[in-house]
Formats: structure tokens, sequence, C-alpha cells
């Protein structure tokens, strides 16, 4: 729950803007948020984002839309006997606000991923619980154990600076992998992991037919299942800082439903996050499946994250480049993909990210190139 920890430190942030007449009005809600994590162990926090996109294709598209999250997580077990243990919860509403919704205005730009995560599917609003699941650390910082309804991209593959859209980048093949996949949404599972020093080995198992939208029990006994395996190490570089270094491996059963893309499919990936310094961090991913049939077989990331300029220390900048090989079934060439932001720290409160996308080789479009702008507002309460 790293996402708690980040937003923790809302009151002393390095903002562009210091309004502190409006974190008075704010320290009731900060004072009694406080109280509860004192008191009852439950820490939360409610955020608002509003997306707008623009892109240079043809029909002159635009995306706009938002999302409502709450995230948190209530400790309920402190114990030096058995380790601690709280429960971990995530609920969201996406809606799309204009005339396109974020799947339209990607066959617009003739993207073989996403350009945003803010898919609403056939609809214009999502609800859905993204993750509750009980999360017990074994004593000694052996490990931990974890079992609900599980996001399996909070487990398995995990890159610091990749696969966050709420923060970092909007680039699909950035924001969420969509090449090791071992279950569209989340799950319900179960996730161990066992720590010797830096070193960790860990184990995932999903239903492989949940659905995301609710706490599903009908199809838990059909055997079609989900599987992922990942061995990492993490460390700290004198003169470097912070690394990460994880290989992934998964396995999803067939659906049973027939045709391509219910096929069993399996997969692996290399993620790597490495500090330089206190200014610099380097990213790389790769991941490539083989048979389920999917947008994409193979996929590349890597890119820079400059931390802190113009020494705003809650400021960011994010260079991040990407090549995804097209299913092989469906005869489309490989496309590139280029994304760079910048995120702002307006306020304690209120992020404001500028960011551009150049599509090299859109593999649905006859074109070379496209260029999708766009501006992502977020308020953390």
């Amino acid at each position: 729950m790293e996402q708690i920890q980040i937003q923790r430190d809302v009151e002393t942030r390095d903002a562009h803007f210091r309004w502190d007449w409006i974190e008075e009005r704010f320290a009731p809600w900060e004072n009694y948020k406080n109280r509860l994590v004192d008191e009852w162990g439950l820490d939360f926090f409610v955020a608002y984002s509003n997306q707008f996109q623009a892109g240079s294709q043809e029909q002159s598209r635009t995306f706009i839309g938002d999302r409502w999250e709450l995230l948190g997580e209530w400790k309920l077990l402190e114990s030096d006997s058995v380790g601690d243990g709280k429960l971990a919860f995530w609920f969201l509403r996406t809606m799309t606000l204009g005339d396109n919704r974020s799947n339209e205005y990607q066959a617009a730009m003739g993207s073989a991923w996403p350009l945003n995560d803010l898919d609403t599917g056939s609809n214009d609003e999502r609800n859905e619980i993204g993750f509750l699941w009980w999360e017990q650390n074994l004593p000694g910082d052996w490990g931990l154990v974890a079992v609900g309804k599980l996001d399996p991209n909070s487990f398995i593959a995990v890159n610091r600076y990749l696969f966050d859209d709420r923060i970092l980048f909007n680039l699909g093949t950035l924001a969420i992998d969509p090449v090791f996949t071992l279950h569209d949404d989340a799950a319900l599972g179960a996730y161990g992991e066992f720590r010797v020093g830096p070193a960790y080995l860990s184990g995932l198992w999903v239903d492989g037919d949940a659905r995301n939208k609710s706490i599903d029990f009908d199809s838990i006994d059909n055997g079609r299942y989900s599987y992922a395996l990942e061995f990492g190490f993490e460390t700290e570089i004198e003169g470097l800082g912070e690394g990460n270094y994880r290989g992934s491996w998964y396995r999803a059963d067939s659906k049973g439903r027939g045709g391509p893309e219910s096929k069993s499919a399996m997969g692996g990936a290399i993620s790597i996050d490495q500090d330089l310094g206190d200014d610099f961090a380097l990213f790389f991913y790769w991941s490539r499946r083989v048979g389920r049939r999917a947008p994409l077989r193979q996929n590349l990331s890597t890119g820079l994250v400059l931390r802190q300029p113009f020494g705003f220390s809650h400021d960011l900048v994010g260079l991040g480049f990407s090549w995804g090989e097209p299913d092989g079934g469906q005869g489309k060439d490989d496309q590139f993909g280029f994304e760079a932001l910048y995120r702002l720290q307006l306020t304690n409160r209120l992020e404001l990210t500028p960011l551009l996308q150049w599509i090299i080789k859109p593999a649905d479009s006859g074109t070379d190139t496209r260029l999708s702008g766009g501006l992502r507002l977020r308020l953390v309460l």
C-alpha cells in the first residue's frame, strides 16, 4: 500500500503555491483522519482526477474523463507472535464526460494500446471494487500473505515508475502492461511472499473467470485459474540509491469459451527500476506472452524520471519509450510510442500534469505518426 504512504505528507508538500488559508479549511478533515489512524488504525485518502486529451487524427476526436477513488488500509491486528494484519481496499468510479469513450479515442488514433486508463467499456460509467484483501505480515519480516479480491498488478511484475496512470504515465504500455495479464482486472485469489534479506520469492493464484465489479464466488470451482511466480531483489547501491530487480512468470488457463481470445496463455516479464542519486531514476520493463490472443504479444518499455526539477521536491518529469509487437494473428506492424510529462505540484493537494504522446507507426492506422496531447488534474483529500 505504498500509495497510502505517498499521500500522508500532503500538509508538508513543497508546492508552487502555498495557500495556507485553504489548508486551514481542511484542518478539521485532516484532524479527523489522523484521529482515525491513532484510535482505529484506519488510514485512507480520497482522490479526484480529470483528464482531457486531443489527437492529430483526421476525425479530430477528443477524450474527456474523470475518476473518483477511495484507497485505504485498516490495521486490525498488531502482534509480535503472528505479525501485523490489515484490510486493504480500493473503490473507484470512472466516467466518460465527452462524446468519445477511451476505447473510441484509441481506435480513432489507430493505436494498438490504450492512451489512458479511463476506459468505461461499452458504458459511460464504471463502478467497481478495485481490490479488497486481507494482508498479513509474517513475524520477523519474513514476508507476507494476502487473501481476497486481489489486483495482480499490485503484486507481480510491478515497477515504481510504471503502471500508475493516476500519478505518472498514461500511455497504455507505460500505464498498464497489456501483455503480462494474469487477469483483466482484480479477482478472488491468494498471494504469498517469502523474504531472505534483500531477496524474495513470491507466488500468486487468482480465479481466472472472476468479474472485477463485485466479490464473485460463482466461478471459483470451475477449474480455470491464473498463476504467477516471481523472484526479486531489492537493494540500496551506494552513490545511486534504491534499486528493484524482478523476474516474473505466469500462466492463465483457458476460459473454456472457444476462440483465440479464450485459449490458455503463458508469459514472462523482467522489471527494473534504479535510482541514480537523488534527482534521476531509470526504469526498464520487458514482457512477452504466448497463447491467448491479445492486442500485444510483446512489450518493451524504458525511460528516465527526473525528480524534484527546479528544486520542487514533489514535481516530476517523466520520459518514457515503448515498443509493442502486435499479436501475430492480426497481421499488424510493430508500434512505437513516446510519452513526455511534467507533473506540477500546484498546491499541497492539487497536481497538474501536461503530457504529450507520440505514436510512431500506429498499428491500426495507415499514417506514420500520431500525436496526442493531454492535461490531467488531480485533487487529493
